[in-house]
């Protein structure tokens, strides 16, 4: 298995951990035919909340879409297709509008998303409250308040709150939207004393994806810097 994947980018990864093994295992299957439009779908005009060490993750409307969707979508923020960053990037083509999500995400101080890709599904995501930070392949982006950014398909990227404020996102999913459509990176997760403890990953493989792990390296060290908080171990080897 360890010879599948580039050492280069992968000084981090633990290939005989049994948990590693298994995710690799996982996310191989979720690239069978058909294994996207049978992972289970959001409730079909109802709420459902994930539990996440980072903050809310909560799922409020699911339907079908269309070609009117993202314009619909994105007038009630009194936008248009033209007033949103990242725009002019494509990483895999843009996705078929089979299915939309849209969630309510709060990321508490201090916090980060796992680094990670979708197979299925693009997203836009407005800022309702604070500075977000995100991480999109290989680069750096401010999102100040009432602002958007487009995050394509198969891209490889990431919400931070180096801040001392909640920031409050909304979320819209196009594609075929699942939440189990999550190809995790690299992970900062904590238990509740703040010590690291990182969700199994999948192992990088290409230049991009090391470029964006260095950037998620360097904000998760800032953050344990700033808050008094252990480093972690992992992550140490991208600095």
């Amino acid at each position: 298995m360890i010879n599948r994947f580039p050492q280069a980018l992968n000084p981090h990864y633990q290939f005989d951990n049994p948990d590693s093994i298994a995710e690799i295992t996982k996310q191989d299957k979720f690239d069978e035919d058909g294994a996207l439009v049978s992972m289970p779908p959001y409730i079909k005009g109802g709420i459902s909340a994930v539990e996440s060490p980072w903050g809310l993750n909560q799922s409020k409307e699911f339907d079908t879409a269309n070609s009117d969707t993202i314009s619909d979508y994105l007038a009630r923020f009194n936008m248009t297709i033209d007033d949103v960053l990242n725009m002019d990037a494509q990483h895999s083509g843009r996705a078929e509008p089979v299915e939309f999500c849209v969630k309510d995400l709060i990321v508490n101080p201090g916090h980060q998303l796992s680094l990670q890709k979708h197979r299925g599904r693009e997203e836009f995501w407005i800022v309702k409250k604070g500075l977000l930070t995100v991480i999109i392949d290989g680069r750096l982006v401010k999102v100040q308040e009432k602002k958007a950014i487009f995050i394509p398909k198969g891209s490889i990227h990431c919400i931070n709150n180096p801040t001392d404020e909640p920031i409050e996102v909304e979320e819209l999913q196009i594609g075929i939207c699942r939440e189990a459509d999550n190809i995790r990176l690299l992970d900062a997760t904590r238990d509740a004393a703040g010590h690291p403890k990182p969700r199994p990953t999948y192992p990088l493989t290409n230049d991009v994806e090391y470029q964006s792990a260095v950037l998620f390296a360097k904000l998760a060290h800032d953050i344990a810097l700033q808050r008094g908080l252990p480093a972690y171990p992992q992550l140490a080897y991208f600095l």
